[in-house]
């Protein structure tokens, strides 16, 4: 519970992914990515249910194991264009619970990302006139001297392109590790909310997001660091 609200976990484990072949099934250690993602549920003091929404047997069967709730999902929604707002939505839609609570969704690809994080973004939340959350990690100057290829390069930010790292200013992108916000102000949008968002810090090797076979090659070579034994 969490400002007496319940806190739901959500987590999105389709059996297809395109950048590597049965990508949340892949495991680091003795467990697949699926598996770190429940358990990082599992062992935060604030989550109370968890729910993996799925439409493979074999993930279905890893989440049935570890007692979480198993929310089929249909076809419709395990395309390469699906996106997070359409599985949330579906998820809640079929969530009994008429009441206002509070979701975090856990994408499996973040294996870094613990129970401590989810702990620590709840804690950051206490402290805060806000409910939503994201978790960033820190983007070097690049960000500031790219550019756009429309035939020939053009920089975003002309200004910058001679500038010193240290005269620019720090940025964040989202890592894709935690979100958290509530049923409510979701459904105002059908939209993972982006006003009034709290950032959780995360480190370099804590936002590793696996999406190809480099990635997942990076994460084994720090699997050393994951804490679940």
């Amino acid at each position: 519970m969490f400002k007496n609200l319940k806190v739901i976990s959500i987590i999105p484990a389709k059996k297809k992914s395109k950048g590597l072949k049965n990508k949340n099934l892949l495991k680091i250690k003795r467990y697949s990515l699926t598996e770190l993602a429940i358990l990082a549920s599992k062992k935060s003091k604030y989550i109370d249910e968890i729910i993996v929404s799925t439409d493979s047997n074999s993930i279905r069967y890893q989440a049935h194991k570890m007692n979480c709730q198993i929310l089929k999902r249909p076809k419709k929604l395990c395309l390469d264009k699906t996106n997070a707002n359409q599985v949330i939505k579906h998820a809640i839609e079929n969530i009994k619970i008429n009441e206002n609570y509070f979701i975090v969704y856990l994408q499996p690809t973040s294996p870094f990302r613990t129970h401590v994080h989810i702990n620590k973004a709840f804690e950051i939340l206490k402290k805060n006139k806000s409910s939503n959350l994201l978790s960033v990690k820190e983007i070097n100057e690049n960000f500031f001297k790219s550019f756009t290829l429309n035939k020939f390069l053009k920089p975003n930010r002309p200004k910058s392109l001679n500038s010193n790292r240290q005269s620019l200013n720090k940025v964040f992108s989202a890592n894709g590790a935690v979100y958290i916000f509530t049923k409510k102000s979701f459904l105002k949008t059908n939209k993972i909310p982006s006003d009034r968002l709290i950032p959780l810090f995360m480190t370099n090797l804590e936002s590793i997001d696996i999406n190809d076979k480099f990635d997942y090659e990076v994460a084994l070579n720090f699997s050393k660091k994951i804490i679940y034994k």
